[in-house]
């Protein structure tokens, strides 16, 4: 056989298995679904028989399977968690994950074809929001004025949207919660604690205060974890040197040596 001849019939054979290549099938999951949680019905979708069709599943595993029979797609023993999926770790985009099943027709012993498609992973808020530390320690100069902000490390979550940090609380004891407040700012939807000077401080009265400082995220119920925000007083130059006495007198003989103490 001539080799023009040959090329052209595996450039129809290549036509015929692109032309079945059926794509655009989205199907939507939540993650974290137990094993054999129905997806999709690639049978019912896209209008074949329930019989005489053969569906194996080409890519996907280990977080899907197919049944052979009816098309229809399930989650496996491997959990779906989308903060693990390395496509899915942009935080505010939506989460992906691409199967191909083949399809083959036993009863015209076709070709099979391949049927292309996304399930988009929906995120859950199945992560509790982490302060970096469980003790947080803050340095605070004790010339510091009233009104003075000061950055509190933040605490991060790995769910995504509503579901991540939506907000700060902080909780100051009796010597505390007339000097120190809470005030939460936001840059490009992320939450930012500061804490705020609400009195004057002196080291020399008291050194470190112990506050609490809580986050909580936005899902229903929400999660939250707390941590020790301990406030350390910086000392400043605030005080001059005091003698005890505004005058001193002593007496010295005058045939006193050289280095003979007079006063201390």
């Amino acid at each position: 056989m001539d080799l023009p001849v040959v090329l052209f019939l595996l450039w129809g054979l290549l036509l015929d298995l692109l032309s079945g290549a059926v794509g655009g099938i989205l199907y939507r999951v939540h993650e974290e679904q137990p094993p054999s949680t129905l997806i999709g019905s690639l049978a019912a979708d896209q209008g074949l028989p329930d019989t005489g069709h053969l569906y194996k599943l080409e890519v996907g595993a280990p977080y899907l399977r197919v049944d052979g029979k009816t098309g229809d797609i399930f989650t496996t023993e491997i959990p779906i968690d989308r903060e693990t999926l390395k496509d899915c770790r942009n935080k505010g985009k939506p989460c992906f994950l691409e199967f191909e099943v083949s399809v083959t027709d036993l009863i015209q012993n076709q070709s099979p074809r391949l049927i292309e498609g996304r399930i988009e992973v929906q995120d859950i808020n199945d992560n509790t929001p982490q302060f970096p530390s469980p003790v947080l320690t803050l340095s605070v100069p004790e010339n510091t004025h009233v009104g003075a902000l000061f950055s509190i490390p933040l605490a991060t979550d790995k769910d995504t949207e509503r579901n991540g940090v939506a907000d700060y609380t902080l909780t100051a004891g009796p010597e505390a919660v007339a000097l120190f407040g809470l005030q939460v700012a936001e840059d490009r939807g992320e939450k930012l604690p500061q804490l705020i000077v609400l009195g004057s401080l002196d080291r020399e009265r008291k050194d470190s205060y112990d506050l609490t400082i809580k986050a909580v995220d936005g899902g229903n119920p929400p999660r939250y974890s707390s941590a020790l925000l301990r406030v350390v007083i910086a000392d400043a130059n605030d005080n001059a040197p005091q003698f005890e006495k505004s005058s001193y007198e002593a007496e010295v003989a005058e045939n006193s040596p050289i280095g003979h103490s007079v006063l201390q």
